[in-house]
């Protein structure tokens, strides 16, 4: 027996209980393997009990947000082990910038001038940028710094590529 392709407008329900679902589970919106667990998981239950998702509050639809909270949970943390075994300062900052974000961070030589333009560029990021660009300086960890300020994974990589980017910006300036 064929199954059917699904209609737009389920479709759209669909990409509207993902969403739903990565927003509760503070993920980011638009990654891509998150929304893809998710699907997996909803159509698994889409496939097995189409008639449960006839009406929104309907078994289907709480079988289905349960199964893609719990996807998207396990691959979040999948991604996070892959990113936080990865991740380093001493690392360069992208592919085509050979400068590690440790060099960026060490206390600038060249003057006076150079260091009090770091220290106000860093002045005007955001707290938490401001929090981990100082830890860094004083030669934290990432682990520490999680620690003291009793932050996520998901935050302290948040943060980790917000210095990063704002790191790229300044020494384009």
């Amino acid at each position: 027996m064929k199954k059917r392709e699904l209609s737009c407008r389920e479709r759209a329900m669909i990409e509207d209980a993902i969403t739903r679902v990565c927003h509760a589970a503070n993920a980011p919106l638009q990654n891509p393997e998150l929304r893809q667990a998710a699907w997996a998981a909803i159509l698994s239950v889409y496939r097995d009990d189409p008639e449960g998702f006839a009406v929104s509050s309907g078994r289907g639809w709480r079988r289905a947000y349960r199964l893609a909270w719990d996807a998207v949970m396990r691959e979040r943390q999948a991604l996070w082990r892959v990113l936080y075994k990865d991740l380093s300062i001493d690392q360069p900052v992208s592919a085509d910038n050979p400068v590690t974000l440790a060099e960026i961070l060490l206390p600038p030589h060249g003057g006076f001038e150079n260091s009090v333009c770091l220290h106000e560029y860093l002045a005007q990021q955001e707290l938490d940028v401001r929090r981990m660009a100082g830890a860094f300086l004083e030669g934290e960890t990432l682990e520490q710094l999680r620690n003291v300020y009793h932050w996520s994974p998901d935050h302290a990589y948040h943060v980790f590529n917000r210095l990063r980017n704002a790191m790229l910006e300044y020494e384009r300036i």
